[in-house]
This record gives C-alpha cells, sequence and structure tokens, in this order.
C-alpha cells in the first residue's frame, strides 16, 4: 500500500459513545479494525476517544490500547474539567501499556 510513504502514525478520530461492537459501525471497536484493515499494517495506527463521552472513557481507552498501537485522548480540557485522570489510569494499567 502507499501509506508508508505518508504517514508514520495515523491518529483514527473513533469519537463515538458505544465502545464494543465489531459489527456496528457506531462502535470505537469497529472503527478501529476499520482502520487496521485500511491500512494493514503499513503505519501505527492510534486510536482517538472525545473525553465528552465520558460515561464509558475507561473502557473506550483501554479498548483503543488493546486494539491499537496507542491512544489519544481529545480534548485535555473536559479531562480535566470532569476528573477522569483515575479512569484513565485504570485502563493504563489494565492494558499493561
Amino acid at each position: 500500500m502507499f501509506y508508508n510513504y505518508y504517514f508514520v502514525t495515523f491518529i483514527i478520530g473513533t469519537y463515538l459513545e458505544k465502545v464494543y461492537g465489531m459489527n456496528d459501525a457506531e462502535s470505537i471497536e469497529y472503527g478501529l479494525a476499520r482502520g487496521k484493515r485500511l491500512l494493514q499494517g503499513d503505519c501505527k495506527m492510534y486510536g482517538s476517544i472525545y473525553a465528552l463521552n465520558y460515561k464509558d472513557i475507561e473502557d473506550a481507552a483501554y479498548v483503543c490500547l488493546m486494539q491499537s498501537d496507542g491512544l489519544m485522548v481529545f480534548d485535555i480540557v473536559q479531562v480535566i474539567q470532569f476528573d477522569l485522570w483515575d479512569e484513565l489510569k485504570r485502563a493504563i494499567d489494565k492494558s499493561d501499556y
């Protein structure tokens, strides 16, 4: 594929409320799987989640860490405002990242 000529890392915006559902186009898990299929390992892919969907942020972060090469959380303002540090730390600890 041509991706490796242009991208070192691709951050896929899985800014969705549903976390699980490999057959659900509205889930983070589906978005990550689709990104992997499209990129075919030509570059690293980081899952990206939206902090305002904080009801399941621990699971969302965990899925990104386990099913991609890393995690980006958008936006730090919401992480601070809603004090989501513990949930993110639990996801990181659980993933052994």
